[in-house]
């Protein structure tokens, strides 16, 4: 009888405890942290002026929901940072969920950097957009009245776009359709009435029931009775007073074209006078002229 082989069965039995906790560490480890899936739809919010975290903006839909950060003060430099924060965000949220649909509710100042990120996206699909009070509706601040110069740009009425876009203006609403007031001075001048002095929250105020999220134009009816009667109207059309500016294609095209204002970059709004007039200008001013707009705060 031979005799038995103990270095090998030593050495088996010395594995076997190695063998389960190997084991063990397999089973109890947790296992990989997972992806949260994609929503179907991401709800893009731009507030209005005065509103740069975009917590206020009507007619946002329900779900998940991304508020785009923006200056939210009245000057180029500020639409520019916030259609540019619009862009940055959007696309970082199509790059991990590329098949999801995308929603952009803007309104009032948000619905102008809503708008212009629209326009400069006309191929964009399984997106649109819902813009409340846009100053660029037709008959709107930004189409009707002249830029003013190294300050803010009125770009004109809104274009066509394949995206479909909902567009949602109260009719006494100042801000969307103040109306031409060459044309039309009543209306103008009621409508700036009730911007200022409207009850409960003036002709400017919306509320999620107001917005109706379908493509179309949705025209709310006055908040109140015009305070004049709106009978004078001349009866023929009359060049807005955009259209009548004289320095309106300079404003609006070579200034815009040729210079991105040093606050843009910055990600912030102008703080000063100084901040918004082009190098070409500010070469030719004396030195005691710079230093005298730089000491000028412009409102934030």
């Amino acid at each position: 009888m031979s005799s038995p082989n103990y270095p090998a069965r030593f050495t088996a039995a010395c594995s076997i405890p190695f063998v389960v906790m190997a084991g063990m560490s397999i089973v109890i480890q947790p296992p990989a942290a997972q992806a949260a899936p994609c929503p179907a739809t991401m709800n893009f919010s731009v507030g209005g002026v005065g509103d740069p975290a975009s917590t206020n903006t009507p007619g946002v839909p329900a779900g998940p929901r991304t508020n785009v950060p923006w200056p939210a003060t009245v000057d180029n430099n500020a639409v520019a940072v916030g259609q540019t924060n619009l862009t940055n965000a959007v696309n970082n949220f199509r790059a991990q969920c590329p098949g999801s649909h995308v929603t952009v509710t803007g309104f009032s100042g948000g619905a102008l950097i809503a708008g212009n990120w629209r326009d400069a996206n006309p191929g964009i699909q399984n997106a649109n957009v819902i813009l409340v009070a846009d100053p660029r509706a037709n008959g709107g601040i930004s189409s009707v009245l002249p830029s003013v110069p190294f300050w803010f740009t009125n770009a004109g009425p809104r274009p066509a776009s394949p995206v479909p876009t909902s567009n949602v203006c109260r009719n006494d609403d100042f801000i969307c359709n103040m109306g031409n007031p060459l044309q039309d001075p009543i209306h103008t001048l009621n409508t700036f009435i009730a911007w200022n002095f409207g009850n409960p929250a003036g002709s400017h105020g919306y509320t999620n029931r107001d917005v109706n999220p379908a493509p179309g134009e949705h025209v709310l009816p006055n908040r109140q009775a015009p305070v004049i009667p709106e009978v004078v109207k001349v009866p023929v059309k009359v060049p807005t007073p955009r259209q009548m500016s004289p320095i309106e294609p300079f404003v609006s095209g070579q200034v815009q074209k040729q210079w991105t204002p040093p606050a843009v970059a910055r990600g912030t709004a102008a703080r000063n006078v100084a901040e918004v007039v082009p190098p070409v200008v500010a070469a030719a001013l004396p030195p005691q002229v710079g230093q005298l707009l730089a000491g000028i705060p412009l409102p934030h």
